[in-house]
């Protein structure tokens, strides 16, 4: 397989924001709060080739910590976002899967669906063909191996899923993972020792997630998922885990309420 930008990635573990935190390790660093007043959420903006063999000069010099992880979603019906991560882009860029998930989600954008599961499984299924469209006319060697955090609100009601494309040919393509929101509650992907600390409430960390009220107060929410990212990016992660060094670059952050919609706090640069 030809490979592609970003590694392969881990499922999300579901956090309290609070005492508790799970947490799986993966090239982005990702994370979001849901309050009783909408959604925060952050992640990083470095994107390295996720095969070390075929890392020559070239694709070097197409890494970047400048990549826009986080999306607004076309939909009538609801204000959503996602977060990409994983296997994303192939070697010479002509697929995107990003890319392809945003322009699906805008072609339903005037198709009228019951419920948040029957959009979510449409979006899979249409971009799950797009995938295999380019692997038959050879833009992709294989499958990528790509989750996609989808976010808001729908039908004036807030949802959390995953979806992982599947890295393999299969019937459908892909798997869903329904998250249950909560105010107080969310996801983080990361470095575990980090979350550890934070955890425990180490001293090294107390600078980074302090715990405030995550339940309604959204502005704390923003900060927590901005300092978050800064945890697992900072000096004191990479010398306590190794696997931070893929994480790191520019940090981007967006709300999604349900009347204010989408906003970015801290917009993304771009490449």
């Amino acid at each position: 397989m030809q490979g592609f930008f970003g590694s392969k990635p881990r499922p999300l573990g579901s956090l309290s924001l609070g005492p508790h935190w799970l947490g799986s390790p993966t090239m982005t660093a990702f994370a979001t709060a849901y309050t009783s007043s909408g959604f925060a959420v952050a992640a990083d903006g470095r994107q390295r080739w996720g095969h070390t063999p075929t890392r020559d000069a070239a694709i070097r010099r197409c890494e970047s910590d400048a990549v826009q992880k986080i999306f607004e979603l076309a939909a009538s019906e609801g204000v959503l976002a996602c977060v990409v991560r994983g296997h994303v882009t192939n070697r010479d860029m002509s697929f995107d899967l990003g890319t392809e998930l945003i322009s699906q989600a805008s072609s339903l954008r005037c198709q009228e669906f019951n419920d948040f599961d029957h959009y979510i499984e449409t979006l899979s299924t249409n971009t799950k063909c797009m995938v295999e469209s380019a692997i038959r006319n050879s833009t992709l060697e294989g499958y990528p191996d790509t989750y996609v955090a989808v976010l808001g609100y729908f039908h004036g009601e807030p949802h959390f899923t995953d979806i992982h494309f599947l890295p393999y040919s299969h019937y459908i393509g892909y798997r869903l993972e329904g998250w249950s929101v909560a105010p107080g509650r969310g996801v983080v992907a990361g470095s575990r020792i980090i979350e550890t600390l934070i955890n425990e409430c180490d001293p090294r960390v107390a600078q980074f997630c302090k715990h405030v009220d995550y339940r309604s107060n959204l502005e704390d929410a923003v900060h927590f998922v901005k300092s978050y990212i800064e945890a697992c990016s900072s000096p004191l992660a990479l010398e306590l885990d190794p696997d931070c060094d893929e994480i790191g670059g520019h940090i981007h952050v967006a709300t999604i309420e349900p009347i204010s919609g989408f906003r970015w706090k801290i917009q993304p640069v771009g490449r």
